[in-house]
């Protein structure tokens, strides 16, 4: 393992072989790592979402939104489901989901068990392969950003693009702009100033924030004892707050 300091003690990556052997196999016979295609966008279910879906606990993926002509469409999963079970193993979280998806052999048709206004529902999905043109938009679309630097106005802040079924989800207006929080570190600068999961980023130091790289170009300017002004949206009322 290179270092810019050349030592390397107690670090160590680590691959679950069962998927090395995926990909073995995969190179084997096609001569390319095939992945199994779910078609939909998730993300986790924070407590706060948790709330706003009457769960109990935060667990499963929520999905976002359902790709056009998918196999989610065909076996009817609908946006606000949320995705408890697939293929007879539980699902914890989104990456959980991603892993099992993307493992499960193109043509395998699985049971996916979700919650639905609050009542079980379980269908059969057909997993396909994954388009080549959709891989690189969903990894863009799904992935979280903290905020840069340590002990700054916004360490241990995790947001994602704000897409407009999340937006729909949170009662904010067609059209919104922003980056939605979906952590805050306990303890942290930005707990204390009261921000929370759910919460949108609309501006920071009154510049504009569209999506999650504004945001992490914005918060990697902040330095250590700089504060932030952070105007947000809050179940569709703006307000600014202040995290020193």
């Amino acid at each position: 393992i290179f270092s810019s300091s050349g030592g390397y003690m107690g670090i160590g990556i680590a691959v679950p072989s069962n998927m090395t052997r995926s990909v073995m196999d995969s190179l084997i016979k096609g001569g390319k790592v095939v992945r199994g295609w779910l078609g939909v966008s998730i993300q986790e279910v924070t407590p706060e979402l948790a709330k706003q879906f009457g769960l109990k606990e935060s667990r499963g993926a929520l999905v976002s939104e359902v790709v056009a002509d998918s196999p989610a469409v065909a076996a009817g999963i609908q946006t606000g489901d949320i995705i408890t079970a697939f293929n007879g193993k539980q699902v914890d979280n989104p990456s959980t989901l991603r892993n099992a998806v993307a493992q499960t052999a193109v043509g395998k048709s699985v049971k996916v068990e979700l919650l639905r206004e609050k009542k079980s529902v379980a269908v059969e999905v057909k997993i396909v392969e994954q388009p080549k043109d959709i891989a690189k938009a969903g990894e863009d679309e799904e992935e979280s950003v903290q905020g840069d630097g340590k002990n700054t106005a916004l360490a241990g802040v995790e947001v994602r693009n704000l897409t407009p079924d999340v937006a729909r989800q949170l009662g904010l207006p067609g059209g919104a702009n922003g980056v939605v929080i979906s952590g805050v570190a306990p303890g942290s600068a930005a707990e204390e100033a009261g921000l929370q999961p759910g919460d949108v980023i609309l501006e920071i130091n009154r510049h504009p924030v569209r999506n999650t790289a504004d945001f992490k170009r914005a918060s990697g300017k902040l330095t250590k004892k700089e504060n932030a002004l952070l105007l947000i949206n809050r179940q569709g009322r703006k307000l600014f707050v202040a995290i020193k």
